[in-house]
C-alpha cells in the first residue's frame, strides 16, 4: 500500500509542479498583466477581409439561353465558390445542374424548366438521354 501512495503522491507532485510559474515556457500571459497576447494580424482577419475565390458569377453564366462554356467547373455566389458537379453523358458530354433549377450539357444551351428539376419532364428526358 505505502508504494501505491508514494507513486500518487509523485504524480500529483509532478503535474503540480507544472502549474503556476510566471517563468514557465508553457504559459504566454504576461506576468505583470496575467493578460493573453492578442493575435496577430494575419490570423485574425475578419471574413469579409478573406478573398473571394476568383471565377465567374453564377448569375453570368447560368442566364437562360446561354450556352454553358466548355471547361465549366464553378461558378461565384455570395462570395463562395460553388462547385461544379458534373455527370458524364454517354454522348461525351457533361451535364450540370445549378440550383435544382437550371441545367445544361457543356457547349449547350441552359435551360430552366422550374424546379425541383426531377419532377420537369424535358430534365428527366435529358437524364435518360444523357444514361444512355
Amino acid at each position: 500500500m505505502k508504494p501505491l501512495v508514494a507513486a500518487l503522491a509523485l504524480g500529483t507532485a509532478l503535474t503540480l509542479a507544472g502549474c503556476g510559474s510566471e517563468s514557465s515556457p508553457v504559459s504566454s500571459a504576461s506576468p505583470s498583466t496575467g493578460v493573453q497576447p492578442s493575435a496577430s494580424p494575419a490570423s485574425a482577419q475578419s471574413p469579409s477581409a478573406a478573398a473571394v475565390p476568383d471565377g465567374p458569377a453564377c448569375a453570368d453564366v447560368w442566364t437562360v439561353g446561354d450556352k454553358l462554356p466548355g471547361g465549366y467547373d464553378g461558378c461565384v455566389k455570395a462570395g463562395t465558390w460553388v462547385k461544379g458537379d458534373p455527370r458524364h453523358c454517354e454522348f461525351g458530354r457533361d451535364l450540370f445542374v445549378y440550383a435544382d433549377a437550371f441545367y445544361a450539357v457543356t457547349g449547350g444551351k441552359i435551360m430552366r424548366p422550374g424546379s425541383p428539376l426531377l419532377e420537369q419532364k424535358k430534365y428527366r428526358m435529358v437524364l435518360r438521354a444523357c444514361s444512355g
